[in-house]
């Protein structure tokens, strides 16, 4: 991600918020995607514009069920050790959208360079 900031030039925010997703996102990937198998890749796109950063984290899993994913913020949820990446990816980018294919999932993260200028 350091390499894409030398390019984009964003503000410490924006770039942590950057940061912050992508990580999340990769490590849902190759943990509960992939279930930790050496074999399966994550691929991770960069895609950057004048209005816009777009990531996009892949992985082969079988996917999931969005509305079976625990609120983080559930008084039942609140002392879980893990649970919140979804979460906090939401949280950090202006747009977040899973693509699940037979291929695998995609986990495609936007955030508006407009708003942080």
């Amino acid at each position: 991600m350091l390499s894409v900031n030398k390019t984009a030039r964003l503000d410490d925010g924006t770039f942590y918020r950057l940061l912050v997703a992508t990580t999340e996102a990769v490590n849902n990937a190759m943990v509960h995607g992939n279930k930790r198998d050496p074999s399966k890749i994550v691929e991770v796109e960069c895609h950057l514009a004048a209005q816009s950063i777009v990531v996009r984290v892949r992985d082969r899993g079988l996917g999931f069920d969005l509305n079976t994913v625990p609120n983080p913020i559930e008084d039942d949820n609140l002392l879980r050790e893990s649970g919140r990446g979804i979460f906090l990816i939401r949280s950090m980018v202006d747009r977040v959208d899973f693509f699940f294919t037979n291929e695998g999932t995609t986990v495609e993260m936007e955030i508006d360079l407009t708003k942080t200028l």
